[in-house]
């Protein structure tokens, strides 16, 4: 399940992933709550490898906010 507002718990997981989009790399996280799951956009970069360095930085930030793993 897809979630459409904030969710009411703490993330179980996330994971990162880049995207092309229009010429440029996207990079989203996504969230996985016991209601569903979340995908957030961060931003977008020139390079693929720009966009991959971005993503792992803010996985481990996001990581670390939530403690890893939690609930597994």
């Amino acid at each position: 399940m897809v979630l459409d507002g904030p969710a009411r718990s703490d993330p179980i997981f996330l994971d990162s992933r880049v995207e092309r989009e229009q010429g440029a790399w996207v990079v989203y996280l996504e969230f996985l709550f016991d209601e569903g799951m979340q995908t957030r956009r961060i931003g977008s970069y020139r390079s693929e490898g720009k966009a991959r360095v971005a993503a792992q930085w803010m996985s481990w930030a996001a990581r670390r906010e939530i403690g890893w793993p939690r609930g597994l």
